[in-house]
């Protein structure tokens, strides 16, 4: 069984994430939205739109959110401003909860608005960390944690 996340149009403009899924990678279901456009922030910072990014199972409960939660990592954007933000769900991915100190990492430059998104995150064994990937500018920038 494969599951996929989709960014999707809805009503005109709007975009929102919905979970599909499919056995033959062929034909696809399609669920409900899994997480609205223009969510903002636990604190009511306005954090934009949520556009691209990746999700993965957390089996051992290494970002604190429960074995085996889903967790996203995805692009919100205002004013041309992009940043990521983190959401997790703790039902397979049915519906998302926002973290509530999103943006997880803000943008380093907000004044210049380069790009800054599609983070792909993964855990790396064998340093014990999350390792994310995403493009910054005209290249690919990574992060490792502090030490």
């Amino acid at each position: 069984m494969a599951y996929v996340f989709s960014l999707q149009r809805r009503l005109g403009t709007t975009l929102c994430h919905r979970r599909v899924t499919s056995e033959d990678m062929v034909n696809w279901t399609r669920y409900s939205v899994v997480i609205e456009k223009y969510q903002p922030a636990v604190n009511g910072v306005y954090l934009g739109d949520i556009e691209t990014g990746s999700a993965v199972v957390d089996t051992n409960n290494t970002a604190g959110f429960g074995v085996n939660a889903v967790v996203a990592i995805l692009t919100q954007m205002a004013d041309g401003i992009q940043q990521q933000s983190l959401f997790y769900s703790t039902d397979n991915g049915y519906m998302f909860t926002p973290f509530s100190g999103n943006p997880v990492m803000p943008n380093p430059d907000p004044t210049a608005k380069p790009a800054f998104w599609n983070p792909k995150v993964i855990w790396d064994g064998a340093s014990a960390h999350w390792v994310m990937a995403l493009a910054e500018g005209n290249k690919l920038a990574s992060t490792l944690p502090q030490t």
